[in-house]
């Protein structure tokens, strides 16, 4: 269904838009500290000590979009933590044989939220903060989140980010470790902390990488370590973002360098406790006599340990492939590289450990040689993205390598004459059951209009017919909300099924894609049929036995049962209601099968052979 401005909406109800505006964020971030006092401090963070609302504005632009109300009153919930959805990037791949979830926020306070909730949907009993603004501290405390099982956290370094607050609430628990001096993090931060009634360890050092000695023997006090990851400060953020997701899941600690010196608390740690050694970066990272001291008092450090490529595409690569080896993966989380988007990714690393699944950061607009070259033949169920903005071409390019999908669907044969009606058995269950078939959108209001001009509410009118007659025949008493292209306001529909004593309410109506695909046709992204449930047992299983029928019958993208209770045609009708969404009118896949009127009866049989089954 198409989405539209929210001033044009004259349908959208009071209540509908206050908690829209509500919902929009009065600040993307908290300031960051430029005061010269702090240089010292700020030379410790990674280059990409930006302003937090450069993060991610794509993120932004997204969560807008997500709290407009479109002509059903649709309104998209989102918490004060932002998004957690199924990828809308993916419009013309066949039937997948995996799944891509995003965990998105407005900001990297409400990523690092969606990350934590994710993992930790119980609370944790130990939680990480790091700084936002520092790539660098996030990666070299993933292994110290993953030894206590604890989620990463962000703040600024004067106070609690608002987002951050809530979801220590939420977490409980007992204990959180602060990384870095009163530099990174206020001695405020950690008052406010213990004001809850949480104890806290604080992890410092004079510089980052005597702060990741101190992480280093944290780590080695509650348990033994065998291997030590060095990683520079200086050009080396994405390649420390890169060992993240191994050290996490190996709970061995991340040290930190600059090119040519690695401190004596760190060169002491591994000369006490690691045989191991890996250098993560080229030479100008990590330089040879840096290299050569620390191999000298090691048993496996030598040049061979070193893992880079030609940038910091390649070298996550390499690292994905010397640690993870080819697949198959249950799970791989995705991520943006660029200096500004690894930010989102600071808190991913003990998730990624949790799922034992890689990181694999690309461009949010392309992907890279190196990273294509990798993922050829290798294929994983479960994609994660990390953070919003990424692009058609790299989302849908990622699930076609990587879930093994041809992005080249076959279009439906042309009936050569129409079917027949279906055989329709009686059914005790339906029998005299009052039913409301509810085409979506009719006269001024067109709905969607995708390729070639078809109207949303064309397509809805046939479906919703064909789905009618074979309710009658099954034997329930069906009113449909209107017969011909006509308009009935939202609560004129509501309000007959009420009147009417319904026992189900079904809305019909057909998608619209988001991000333009093809500007020749105009296709956009997003694909698939989904159903949308009201409140109670009896919503959820009639919609599941709608979903399995039309993806029975028809090769379309499985996207779910949803919950509906922000539509206004679901939370105003007294009876169980649902809401299908038969396909995309705006995707070459979908109109294929589609577009024919025999298939948009057939669409409706089935919807109507899911109702009867819910009721035997």
């Amino acid at each position: 269904m198409m989405r539209k401005n929210i001033k044009r909406k004259v349908l959208a109800t009071i209540s509908a838009l206050a908690l829209a505006f509500s919902m929009i964020p009065t600040s993307l971030a908290d300031e960051v500290d430029t005061d010269a006092s702090r240089s010292e401090f700020v030379n410790q963070l990674d280059s990409v000590n930006m302003e937090e609302k450069t993060s991610d504005t794509q993120g932004v632009e997204i969560k807008l979009e997500m709290v407009n109300v479109d002509s059903e009153g649709r309104l998209e919930k989102i918490g004060s933590t932002g998004l957690e959805t199924e990828s809308k990037l993916d419009s013309d791949n066949q039937k997948q044989s995996g799944s891509m979830t995003s965990l998105s926020g407005s900001n990297r306070y409400q990523t690092a939220v969606k990350i934590s909730q994710n993992g930790w949907p119980r609370g944790a009993q130990n939680v990480v903060l790091v700084n936002s603004s520092s790539t660098i501290s996030g990666t070299m405390a993933t292994p110290l989140a993953t030894t206590y099982n604890a989620p990463i956290l962000l703040s600024s370094n004067q106070t609690l980010n608002p987002n951050t607050l809530t979801e220590i609430k939420r977490l409980r628990p007992r204990k959180i470790y602060i990384i870095g001096d009163t530099r990174a993090l206020s001695s405020n931060i950690e008052r406010s902390i213990k004001s809850m009634g949480i104890s806290t360890v604080r992890l410092s050092g004079a510089t980052v990488g005597q702060t990741s000695a101190k992480i280093a023997n944290e780590i080695s006090r509650h348990h033994d370590v065998d291997t030590s990851y060095v990683v520079s400060i200086q050009n080396g953020s994405a390649d420390a973002l890169s060992i993240a997701a191994q050290a996490g899941r190996t709970k061995n600690p991340v040290l930190v360098s600059n090119a040519s010196v690695l401190n004596s608390d760190a060169m002491n740690f591994i000369r006490n406790n690691t045989p191991n050694v890996y250098y993560i970066g080229g030479t100008g990272s990590i330089n040879t006599s840096l290299l050569s001291r620390i191999s000298s008092i090691v048993a496996n450090g030598s040049e061979a340990n070193r893992i880079s490529g030609v940038d910091r595409h390649d070298t996550n690569a390499k690292i994905i492939s010397k640690f993870f080896g080819k697949g198959p993966f249950s799970n791989m989380l995705i991520a943006k590289s660029d200096d500004i988007g690894m930010i989102d990714t600071v808190a991913a690393g003990p998730l990624a450990a949790m799922k034992n699944a890689p990181i694999l950061i690309t461009k949010k607009d392309r992907i890279q040689r190196a990273t294509n070259k990798y993922i050829s033949g290798i294929r994983a169920s479960n994609l994660i993205q990390v953070g919003g903005g990424f692009s058609y071409s790299v989302t849908s390019g990622l699930q076609r390598a990587l879930f093994g999908i041809s992005s080249n669907p076959s279009p439906a044969p042309r009936p050569s004459q129409p079917s027949p009606r279906p055989q329709v058995t009686p059914s005790r269950g339906i029998k005299g059951k009052t039913i409301i078939i509810d085409p979506g959108h009719g006269g001024r209001d067109t709905g969607a209009v995708g390729l070639n001009g078809y109207k949303e509410k064309d397509w809805t009118l046939v479906t919703a017919h064909a789905c009618a007659d074979y309710l009658r025949r099954a034997g329930a008493k069906v009113i449909m909300t209107r017969t011909d292209d006509t308009y009935p306001t939202l609560p004129e529909r509501a309000d007959l099924s009420n009147n009417e004593g319904a026992v189900l309410f079904c809305s019909i109506h057909y998608n619209k894609g988001g991000n333009l695909v093809n500007a020749d046709t105009g296709e956009l992204s997003g694909n698939g049929v989904e159903v949308y449930k009201g409140k109670g047992q009896f919503a959820n299983s009639v919609a599941n036995k709608i979903l399995n029928n039309i993806l029975n019958n028809f090769n379309l993208r499985n996207r779910g049962v949803k919950d509906g209770t922000h539509l206004y045609v679901i939370s105003n009708t007294n009876a169980p209601a649902i809401l299908v969404e038969g396909g995309f009118v705006s995707s070459s896949r979908d109109v294929n099968q589609l577009k024919y009127k025999d298939a948009q009866k057939k669409m409706g049989i089935q919807i109507a052979k899911g109702i009867v089954a819910a009721f035997n």
